[in-house]
């Protein structure tokens, strides 16, 4: 093995591992390591743009930034507006400087921190994610308060406002009351819309005034029925869109949102909305900018997509990259995506209505639910990315001339770049090393070694030779006798070598920072062991008896080994015949594991799961002490128990009450002896027979602490064995037994007592077993039905014969409960719970533990509800499954007919033990009276209305009795004949809608803007989406 055999000691157990961030790393290793992970904020990508730093939860102020600096108009308006005071708080200031930085940096990304600090936020206001229209509205607000005060004109007014009339038609005179105002975006409705144009036709559409909301038309002087919609007078050169991808669900009462994304084209022209008189040629506009989000309604992500010249980029924070032509087709809805190259010929949307939608849009509706992600292959969803904000831009009209920031801001940025090239210098410097650790192969303590990735591994380990050995190894060890080998600190194992890669780069052989690496010795002359990837290295522990003490050596055995090949292997290195060699192993929990010769074919690794760095002790039966039974006494066992003595507490228990009967008997055992012999020494002590009583861990149950009979010839080190035993009379179970617990089921919220006890055999049939425990509790056998109780769950019925149900088990608690009707179960019935939920009161209905149902396991959804509907009396009902029924506490969401990805009739057609539904033995199955809309299975946590009226008890049905039927499975509705004698009740209740909402809701982090922004306009809004 070419290892030195050297005295054990407990410093010596395993080499120290120290961490990365250890005593020995190098002194200057944090700065380089600080220099070389900022690289990534500080390197600008290859696009040539800068991206924004996330301040903490600021992707919605970062994706609009951007979009706005994308916008050639708006940036050089802005940086045309005078600098007053450059070390003020002003929102133009800010983003003067933060539009400066963005065009001019050198870095890779910046931050917002001026901009945010002029909002008055804190740290608190970063971590809080609000609405992007929201704050894109008060940005402007705040813009045109600063402007005002500059005294020049609004920039933002002549670019992003548009005119909008409100008009009221009065059907009886038509006398048109028109109201105008102006607008910076259009918030246009998603849902039920398929393309751009029926969303804007959507928001244009003519209301009804009729009935209660009738219109007080004052040429009639009365009240009449009247049209009422909204115009657009004109429209701005800039125009933003926003879709109301967030709604309110009054039902569930949460925010959710839409899974509809409309198409979103490259052109679109709007002439159509514009009366015909107020404009002279046709209104094309060309897409600029689109704002996605990513996410749900309670959480997500924004980032954008702009457009320069041909090409299309991608900002996501500090992230800026090109974007290809499939992937951005796929982000705005199309459903032919070009393979790749840049846009080149835009989409267009025009007003010629088209034959299938009558929307006029050429890019058709996507499909409905799914898009494939360009270069990635599996299918994603629409509410994982939709379009929220996009930005159009006026064909015709022209760019304004660019204007450069101003000098203050420009000289900012140039310093700052200065600063940036000194650090540049410093990365250049340091971003070739790699610092690596290295493994001494006697001491076992870590050196840290500097390379460069351009030297190759042979004067890599020319260098780890003299920083890691000493004058005095070098002397003795030529360097042709050392070579490096990965080392896996996690197991404490060298790994491969690299005998033929020393004429590579280090960065050709991907050594990383941090590494670790080992160095192996060899003696003068010998040849290199090979390296298997499957060796295992394990450490040899030989007990010699003569001196006392124990010698190690580590070896490497290939892990598929068998114990026999290791067995032969051990005796011709230790010397000891195969009979004679006692192997003992530790595992997790640090017990002795004995390696016994009658698993001589297991395998190493895979079936007895020795570990890399394992212990493994070795002994020779021929040398070592013996017990009474004449077993050897190992000194492994001692060595891995950390002592032989262990302290044993005996409790005489009588089995009738569980009430002990004597003080402790306390007695110290060797624990190198074996179970058996623990058990006769006890019987010794307590004055009985071995065979009399029972040696448990606990008082309640009749349960050997080791049934096996295999296990009883151990060593006590060998079994998880408590310090505290109980002896309880009784008959030791055998290894063709198993003891049966008997519970009465009573369906109450206390958990059942045990009545008694039984030894049955393994083979004994469970309708043997059920007539025996029914005669004993004077019941019908016809009339009762035995299941398994799990806790307090009743479980599956037991069929069929004993030791398929109980295999490997010592002991199981099973309940008998009785029925009305004789049932003839077999292995393919299933029993559940079934409990009916009242949405007016949203309570259950009375005694839900009360009814089962027996089906069969083939039995469909649509089959189950049309029995509940004929036993129960209902039109439509919905169901769902709970693993668990509290009358004191009805749940406060259901997943009702959730169809889990499957349409509808995959649902229905399905099977009740198999998804979505997964009804299990002993599940409850809760129904309720109506339908409920599955058009997103992951969407529809509906609750019913808490306001409905109780309905009377008088009008409540009763339940019927099934019909027999043939052609379905067989199923009985049995109320329990425990349960209270009234029957279960149905209450009929009709729907209740309530109408939509959208809720808006401005956080404290907006309170600098708000207090600069003037009164919102009159215009629907969709609700943010939380952070």
């Amino acid at each position: 093995f070419g290892h030195t055999i050297h005295h054990m000691s407990d410093s010596d157990e395993e080499p120290k591992n120290k961490r990365h961030k250890g005593e020995d790393a190098s002194p200057h290793y944090e700065e380089r390591r600080r220099i070389i992970v900022q690289h990534k904020l500080e390197l600008k990508s290859s696009t040539g743009f800068v991206g924004l730093r996330n301040g903490g939860s600021t992707c919605y102020l970062n994706a609009l930034l951007q979009i706005l600096y994308m916008t050639p108009a708006f940036r050089y308006t802005l940086w045309g507006l005078p600098l007053v005071d450059p070390g003020g708080t002003s929102v133009i200031h800010s983003l003067q400087r933060i539009f400066t930085f963005m065009a001019f940096s050198s870095r890779g990304s910046v931050t917002t921190e001026a901009l945010t600090n002029s909002f008055g936020w804190g740290r608190s206001e970063l971590s809080v994610q609000h609405d992007v229209q929201e704050l894109n509205r008060l940005l402007f607000d705040a813009i045109e308060r600063c402007v005002r005060e500059l005294g020049v004109p609004d920039p933002i007014r002549s670019l992003y406002e548009g005119r909008l009339v409100d008009r009221i038609t009065c059907q009886r005179c038509g006398h048109s009351t028109c109201k105008e105002a102006p607008f910076l975006d259009v918030s246009l409705p998603v849902q039920g819309c398929v393309s751009l144009l029926e969303a804007f036709q959507a928001y244009t559409k003519t209301e009804v005034l009729d009935g209660e909301n009738q219109y007080f038309c004052t040429p009639c002087d009365r009240k009449g029925d009247a049209h009422k919609g909204l115009l657009f007078q004109s429209l701005p050169s800039l125009l933003t869109l926003h879709f109301q991808i967030f709604d309110y669900n009054l039902a569930a009462m949460e925010r959710v949102k839409i899974a509809n994304q409309i198409p979103i084209p490259f052109e679109i022209d709007l002439s159509s909305f514009i009366p015909k008189s107020d404009i002279s040629e046709p209104l094309r506009y060309e897409l600029t900018g689109v704002l996605m989000h990513r996410g749900t309604a309670k959480m997500g992500h924004y980032f954008s997509y702009s457009r320069c010249g041909d090409q299309w980029l991608r900002f996501d924070d500090e992230h800026v990259e090109h974007v290809e032509a499939q992937a951005i087709h796929q982000a705005l809805g199309h459903r032919h995506c070009p393979g790749s190259g840049h846009i080149s010929a835009p989409n267009t949307c025009g007003p010629d209505p088209s034959p299938s939608t009558g929307s006029g849009a050429d890019v058709r509706h996507p499909p409905e639910h799914v898009f494939t992600k360009a270069g990635s292959g599996p299918a994603r969803a629409l509410s994982d990315a939709q379009p929220y904000m996009v930005v159009y831009r006026q064909t015709g009209v022209p760019c304004p001339s660019p204007v450069a920031p101003p000098q203050h801001w420009q000289a900012l940025v140039q310093a700052d770049n200065d600063q940036h090239a000194a650090w540049l210098h410093k990365y250049n410097a340091v971003k070739d090393l790699v610092e690596v650790r290295v493994l001494h192969p006697r001491s076992k303590t870590w050196h840290w070694v500097v390379l460069n990735q351009t030297q190759t591994l042979d004067q890599a380990l020319h260098l780890a030779y003299l920083q890691v050995l000493s004058d005095e190894e070098r002397s003795s060890v030529a360097l042709h006798n050392v070579r490096l080998r990965a080392y896996n600190t996690e197991r404490q194992v060298m790994g491969r070598s690299y005998d033929g890669d020393m004429t590579l780069t280090v960065s050709g052989c991907n050594l990383q920072a941090l590494q670790s690496l080992a160095l192996e010795l060899r003696d003068e002359g010998s040849c290199w062991q090979e390296c298997i990837e499957d060796d295992l290295q394990l450490l040899l522990n030989e007990w010699d008896a003569g001196n006392a003490q124990w010698l190690r050596r580590e070896v490497s055995v290939p892990g598929h080994w068998t114990l026999g090949t290791f067995k032969d292997h051990i005796s011709t290195l230790v010397n000891i015949s195969v009979p004679a060699l006692l192997l003992h192993t530790r595992n997790k929990h640090r017990m002795a594991v004995a390696l016994h010769t009658d698993s001589s074919t297991s395998r190493l690794r895979v079936d007895i799961g020795l570990q890399h760095r394992a212990m493994v002790y070795i002994e020779s039966a021929e040398t070592c002490s013996r017990d009474s039974a004449g077993l050897p006494l190992c000194h492994g066992v001692g060595a891995i128990e950390g002592h032989k003595i262990r302290h044993f507490s005996v409790i005489l228990v009588q089995p009738q009450d569980c009430k002990e009967t004597s003080p402790p008997h306390c007695i110290a055992f060797d624990t190198r002896q074996s179970v058996r012999y623990l058990k006769e020494s006890l019987a010794r002590s307590l004055q009985l027979d071995v065979d009399d009583f029972l040696l448990q861990d606990s008082r309640e149950t009749l349960v050997e602490v080791c049934p096996n009979s295999t296990a009883w010839g151990q060593s006590v080190a060998e079994q998880p064995i408590p310090d505290v035993l109980y002896a309880v009379a009784g008959t030791p179970v055998r290894a063709d037994q198993v003891q049966v617990i008997v519970h009465k089921w009573e369906p109450s919220e206390k958990p059942s007592q045990a009545l008694f006890r039984m030894m049955i055999s393994l083979q004994t049939p469970c309708e043997d077993l059920k007539v025996e425990i029914a005669e004993a509790l004077q019941l019908d056998p016809k009339y009762t039905r035995l299941r398994l109780l799990v806790g307090n769950r009743l479980r599956q019925p037991l069929v069929g014969v004993i030791g398929a149900l109980f295999e490997g088990a010592s002991a199981q608690r099973v309940a008998i409960q009785t029925v009305e009707e004789h049932e003839n179960l077999t292995d393919r019935s299933l029993v559940f719970s079934v409990t009916q939920f009242l949405p007016s009161s949203q309570q259950y209905a009375e005694h839900p533990r009360g009814l089962e149902m027996v089906v069969d396991r083939d039995c469909t959804v649509q089959s189950l509800k049309d029995r509940l509907r004929l036993a129960f009396g209902l039109a439509h009902i919905a169901v769902a499954r709970l693993a668990w029924v509290d009358p004191a506490m009805p749940p406060k969401k259901v997943l009702w007919d959730n169809l889990l990805g499957c349409t509808p009739e995959q649902y229905l057609a399905s099977s009740i033990n198999a998804p979505p539904l997964s009804l299990g033995q002993g599940d409850h199955l809760l129904f309720r009276e109506g339908q409920v809309q599955t058009t997103n299975a992951f969407q529809h946590l509906l609750l019913s209305a808490k306001r409905k009226p109780a309905i009377d008890p008088s009008s409540r049905q009763t339940l019927t009795p099934l019909p027999k039927q043939t052609a379905e499975p067989t199923l009985s509705i049995t109320p329990a004949m425990n349960a209270s004698p009234a029957q279960p009740q149905v209450v009929v209740s009709e729907s209740v809608k309530h109408p939509t909402r959208s809720v808006s809701a401005k956080g404290n982090a907006f309170q600098f803007l708000m207090a600069s922004a003037r009164k919102p306009q009159q215009q629907q809004q969709s609700s943010p989406p939380a952070g």
